[in-house]
């Protein structure tokens, strides 16, 4: 069975109508089981990031559950790492170009770097965690 793990597009990618552009960065290194677009509270995002190393979670969890997010399941060999590299660093204003988040940056200049675009899950048990939350497997 291949490695499952968790993408999630923010916001800023749904407004922009930029779904299918952020998803074919994923879709070159893995398999989408399950899509769905959903709109989350801002206490689940809470939930979600409570364990997370990142700056400002008050502000992440406001601004995803500001509007709807799309939640893929991706599966692959070593996909969770490899999910990890084709996002890039976390503040999307340093992040290479040839990432997801550093190319919706220099597409978008105007965004603020903490809201990166995408989320994607750190580990393997993250992922189990986080597919369990939006999908309920």
């Amino acid at each position: 069975m291949p490695d499952e793990t968790l993408v999630f597009f923010k916001p800023n990618i749904i407004i922009n109508d930029e779904v299918d552009t952020a998803l074919a960065f994923f879709k070159k290194i893995g398999t989408v089981k399950r899509i769905m677009t959903v709109r989350k509270t801002m206490g689940f995002f809470e939930r979600l990031y409570a364990n997370m190393q990142i700056p400002n979670k008050r502000h992440h969890s406001a601004f995803c559950s500001s509007a709807e997010v799309v939640a893929v399941i991706l599966t692959g060999a070593d996909i969770v790492n490899k999910a990890k590299k084709i996002t890039g660093d976390q503040d999307a204003s340093i992040a290479a170009v040839e990432t997801v988040r550093g190319f919706f940056y220099k597409k978008y200049p105007h965004s603020n770097g903490s809201r990166n675009f995408v989320h994607v899950s750190d580990s393997v048990e993250s992922a189990e965690r986080e597919i369990k939350m939006f999908f309920g497997e």
